[in-house]
């Protein structure tokens, strides 16, 4: 068996034909139907080979001082161990043996992302009121000796900032008779008292419980595991409940009745606070609920009577896999996502699609499939995993289709770099992209620049550096020729008219020269009959000094203009041999890019070979590392370190390609990297961090702010004790603002006294941290859920907030 399989099905549960029991409307499903067979198959994959080489075991056994190491070893040794201390307690291996499919979904009340988001900075604006307020009323009691009747009588504080984000009045609570006070708003329902996300707050308690119940109550998620047997998946069902009873987690059982007759066993978390948690075991499967999620609808589903689901059949699946390539291989996982709507809707930015769309051709479907709503499908094919998708365009934007729209053409594969180790090209429309532009124009002031450009420098943007550019544009990164020097990106955009492009470069170098003057050095030069530009940054802008480092070592930004095309690379030198190769004055480079990988209508295509990519930089690093390691006490030889090929050799080429399709964009990929990769080093790094040693134990510290008894005491001792509270009030409040500034709490309480861009006063209004009554130092300690913050009291004894220690309320 596998070792990453298994960690992929313990860290990604997904599921097969189980959409009948989810509830309907999901934004999110996802399944993993054929765990078995994936187990089976998953050898044949690049890091599964890599992983049982028995020349990767010498490599990394020679590193370790040893004959062979087997990474596979300390995993399969814990999948081994009984899940629980328990007598008869099934292994991992054998649970994880057992599972057969998996499904989850996630879901939200209508308009709920909105309604999250805009409560959440409510909370925000509210704990930031009440310490403007709290500021105020502690400033107010100190000059007046008494705390104003309401805060509609309190000195300077500005109408807006007496009213909660969702309509209400803040209230004082505290008489003058009472040692403190406190503030409360009604909260999101806007009604005194309130249970859940509604109830009522108060100053100084932290939000995050109310934000935590708001999430709950918005969202909820469903994760079904179904095994091969009622026997292990009962078995399943009582290891979670160890799990949770052992980790201190009280449980209540019970029974969930389904329709028609049946029930199934139920056990749901006690503590509501992370918001309602239901666990239920039935026949085969494990469903588990979290959120917003009803018990009795899911009831109906078990039983087979529930309307409400997420799909009786597959229809939402069929429907894109008519665009799919044949399934030929045993599905990782495949689902849909419907995020993209939402959580774009809540963006200012109009219009994201040309920065989605970069970021796609740059990150892939892994990313196409969070930021675009459709349909996915992952199948490991020969070792192979294979993507694809159907995403639905961004109708309301009008920069949507402007990369990628239109297939590619002979043109615009000769912007491809044959010797690039990556590269990305798309198709661009650039008429309608200008046309976007000019009509996001607001009130002409845009065209009224583009004018003044005009008539001063003899160049508009648009019309000069856009409309002379072609339909096409590729991004090439070729082997790294030095760890020293900024890597060889450039940006290939073919040219359809160059002298137009040459009057654009020249009018926006004039208009650098003018609007940055000594800041910015130009140099155009023409290289073997090309033009280029060659930019650098003397200073920084706008007077705010000298750069700290010479640019010159990183980084040159070189525009070369040839016949049909424009070049962006990092460095002139760069810029230089690429003119060369283009004009076939250097080497001719071998080809790594195979168009035949590739179908004739692709609107945008990919291609990456990162083995052979980092492999380099491996090389390098391996021999630089024993020269920069000198004198340093290591783990192990870096002399042992393998020869990269000993890793790159299982791992080919990735490639990916975009088409327009009848109802959207069909994405197809293929890459031996495979969500195992990322899940094996964020593994590894958990266990170098557990070897290294991480931080020490975080503070504990109880934030109850509960008053201790105090014994009865004379006129001098209660005005003592008064003044001392009223010290610690004061800051208390500077402490609320200080972690609202600064996102956390000051490590010391003189923190507050240092000046701040947002408070040129510090936090305490320009004095010092105050002392009690009895002209004694305040004690204070920060911990990881809050602080304590105390006086020793009369008897200058410190009991910890104790005996007659007077502790802030």
């Amino acid at each position: 068996m596998s070792i990453p399989t298994l960690i992929l099905i313990a860290l990604f549960p997904q599921a097969g034909g189980h959409t009948s029991l989810h509830p309907s409307g999901a934004l999110a499903y996802v399944e993993m139907p054929a765990v078995q067979a994936l187990r089976e198959v998953y050898g044949e994959t690049a890091l599964g080979r890599l992983l049982a080489d028995e020349d990767v075991h010498a490599a990394l056994g020679k590193v370790m001082g040893q004959a062979v190491f087997d990474p596979r070893t300390p995993l399969a040794r814990a999948l081994a161990a009984p899940s629980v201390d328990a007598p008869g307690a099934p292994s991992w291996e054998e649970l994880l043996g057992a599972l057969t499919a998996t499904s989850c979904s996630f879901h939200s009340r209508a308009g709920g992302f909105a309604t999250f988001f805009a409560n959440a900075a409510g909370l925000k604006r509210m704990a930031w009121d009440m310490r403007r307020l709290a500021r105020l009323v502690v400033e107010q009691r100190e000059r007046t000796g008494g705390l104003p009747e309401s805060l509609a009588g309190l000195e300077g504080a500005p109408p807006e900032l007496l009213v909660d984000p969702w309509g209400s009045a803040y209230i004082l609570v505290g008489t003058d008779e009472s040692p403190g006070f406190t503030l409360r708003s009604l909260g999101l329902d806007a009604r005194l008292g309130g249970e859940g996300s509604g109830a009522d707050l108060e100053f100084g308690l932290s939000t995050e419980a109310t934000q935590i119940r708001l999430l709950a109550e918005t969202f909820g998620a469903e994760l079904v595991l179904e095994f091969d047997g009622e026997e292990l998946s009962a078995r399943a069902f009582e290891v979670l409940a160890a799990f949770a009873e052992r980790g201190g987690v009280e449980l209540e059982r019970g029974i969930l009745a389904l329709p028609g007759g049946g029930e199934c066993s139920s056990m749901r978390l006690a503590d509501t606070s992370f918001g309602p948690i239901e666990i239920v075991h039935h026949g085969t499967r494990i469903v588990a609920l979290l959120g917003m999620l009803e018990r009795d609808a899911l009831a109906e589903r078990l039983s087979g009577t529930g309307s409400d689901a997420a799909g009786s059949d597959d229809a939402w699946y069929r429907a894109a896999a008519a665009c799919f390539t044949a399934p030929a291989g045993v599905t990782v996982f495949r689902g849909y996502s419907q995020l993209a709507t939402p959580l774009l809707a809540l963006s200012e930015w109009p219009t994201p699609a040309p920065l989605l769309d970069v970021l796609e051709g740059l990150l892939g479907p892994a990313f196409a499939a969070v930021t675009r709503d459709g349909t996915w499908r992952v199948e490991l094919r020969e070792g192979v995993f294979v993507a694809e998708g159907l995403t639905s365009p961004m109708a309301d934007d009008p920069f949507e289709g402007v990369l990628g729209g239109t297939k590619l053409d002979d043109v615009a594969f000769g912007l491809l770099n044959p010797a690039a180790l990556a590269g990305w090209l798309t198709s661009f429309d650039v008429p309608r992209l200008v046309t976007a532009v000019r009509g996001l124009d607001v009130g002409g002031a845009g065209e009224r620049a583009l004018a003044a450009l005009d008539e001063t420098f003899g160049f508009r943007p648009d019309r000069d550096l856009a409309l002379p550019l072609g339909g096409e544009l590729a991004l090439n990164l070729p082997p790294l020729r030095s760890v020293m020097s900024a890597p060889d990106v450039s940006l290939a955009l073919s040219l359809r008219d160059r002298e137009a492009f040459l009057r654009g470069m020249d009018g926006a170098v004039q208009y650098l020269l003018a609007e940055f003057g000594d800041d910015v050095k130009v140099d155009v030069v023409s290289y073997k009959g090309t033009r280029l530009y060659t930019f650098t940054a003397t200073s920084l802008p706008f007077g705010a000094g000298a750069l700290p480092i010479d640019p010159s070592a990183l980084v040159h930004p070189t525009v070369a203009v040839l016949a049909d095309r424009v070049l962006v690379t990092t460095l002139p030198s760069h810029a230089k041999r690429a003119v060369r190769r283009l004009l076939k004055d250097a080497p001719t480079e071998p080809t790594t890019f195979d168009r035949g990988r590739f179908p004739a209508d692709a609107s945008v295509v990919a291609f990456a070979d990162w083995a052979t990519f980092f492999g380099r930089i491996y090389a390098s690093a391996r021999v630089m590392a024993p020269m920069l390691a000198m004198g340093v006490e290591l783990p192990f030889d870096l002399t042992t370190l393998p020869e990269a090929a000993v890793f790159t050799r299982f791992f080919g080429p990735s490639v990916r390609w975009n088409r327009r399709v009848e109802g959207g964009v069909l994405h197809h990929a293929e890459s031996s990297f495979g969500p195992d990769v990322p899940l094996l080093v964020l593994v590894g790094f958990a266990a170098l961090e557990a070897a290294v040693g991480g931080s020490g134990d975080e503070m504990d510290v109880d934030v109850s702010e509960a008053p201790p008894a105090v014994a009865a005491e004379g006129a001098p001792a209660r005005r003592a004790r008064e003044e001392t509270l009223l010290a610690l009030a004061r800051v208390k409040v500077a402490l609320q603002v200080f972690s609202f500034d600064q996102d956390a709490f000051p490590a010391e309480l003189t923190a507050l006294e240092v000046a701040t861009a947002a408070f040129p006063d510090g936090f305490l209004d320009g004095g010092a941290v105050p002392h009690d009554a009895w002209g004694r130092a305040l004690r204070y300690v920060r911990g990881s859920q809050g602080y304590e913050l105390w006086s020793l009291g009369p008897d200058g004894i410190d009991d910890e907030g104790g005996g007659d220690d007077v502790r802030a309320h």
